[in-house]
């Protein structure tokens, strides 16, 4: 009996002594990173889809916040968006590729003809409402690639310098797609959003839009030291636009201009502005991300 209890007490003094090891070794580390305010990539969403979207980007970057903003080349508003964007050319510029349509007022097609992407579209050749319908519709991964490819040309021929790509709705992070998102961000030089180790932030678009501004707060107190966060954003300068737009998957939900409007007015909100220079968080875009990528590849 003594003798377990011997071999215990040497367990547990060896293992102590081994975290000591660890800390004294990695205390550094430990230090330096816990004492680096967090860095933060504002990403604004579905560029082009409107007006009063197109317009909340111009207001922010207006009042100096440094935002990324992902378009949406199918869109309705995409040639309003690009004017936008080269009067604003401290706005990081990403590719929301696009693969499905939830609006039910205002369906996105394919930029290739319908023919070449048949298993993308449904029978009037729109995309269909959701990731989980394209899932289940088994889509020609070759399509999906063909499609994404035309989407950054397009956008890419409009000569607005273009920093990263990401997914409408998740579609191209999704399984099916593989690799198929670093497979063109090699090949077109572009960062891909979320796979450079930032921590993905995207549930303020979940919440009410009453609680939007207080949500807001809470995740940016929230955010650890040394750590590179994006968080996910879906603004409009005014609600009544989208307001009057049906969202296929969620019928009976008719106020996402109120939901869009409310989470605009929580970036711009005193408190926010008060607490990240509080915390000393650092707001940079793709376009600063880039850069340092590309330093610490050199």
């Amino acid at each position: 009996m003594k003798s377990k209890t011997f071999i215990r007490s040497i367990y547990g003094i060896t293992g102590i002594l081994l975290l000591l090891t660890v800390f004294i070794f990695f205390k550094d580390t430990f230090y330096q990173k816990s004492s680096i305010p967090p860095v933060v990539l504002l990403r604004c969403d579905d560029i082009g889809m409107s007006k009063s979207v197109n317009e909340a980007v111009e207001k922010l970057a207006a009042m100096k916040i440094p935002i990324s903003a992902s378009v949406i080349v199918n869109s309705s508003y995409y040639n309003e968006a690009i004017e936008m964007l080269k009067r604003h050319p401290e706005i990081s510029v990403g590719v929301h590729l696009a693969f499905t349509s939830e609006w039910e007022n205002d369906r996105w097609k394919p930029l290739l003809p319908a023919e070449k992407v048949k298993s993308l579209v449904d029978s009037n050749g729109y995309f269909l409402p959701s990731r989980f319908s394209l899932i289940n519709a088994n889509p020609d991964t070759l399509e999906i690639e063909a499609e994404a490819e035309a989407q950054i040309q397009k956008i890419l021929k409009s000569g607005i310098k273009v920093d990263f790509i990401d997914s409408h709705m998740y579609f191209l992070y999704s399984s099916i797609c593989g690799k198929m998102l670093r497979r063109l961000g090699e090949k077109y030089n572009l960062l891909v959003s979320r796979m450079n180790n930032e921590l993905l932030i995207d549930d303020l678009y979940k919440v009410d839009g009453e609680n939007k501004t207080s949500k807001y707060i809470d995740i940016l107190s929230s955010l650890n030291n040394g750590e590179t966060y994006i968080i996910v954003l879906h603004i409009a300068s005014y609600p009544e636009e989208l307001n009057s737009m049906r969202d296929l998957n969620k019928p009976l939900f008719t106020k996402s201009g109120e939901s869009y409007y409310r989470e605009f007015q929580a970036v711009i909100s005193k408190e926010a502005s008060q607490l990240i220079n509080k915390r000393n968080i650092s707001l940079i875009t793709y376009s600063n991300f880039f850069g340092r990528s590309k330093s610490e590849e050199n």
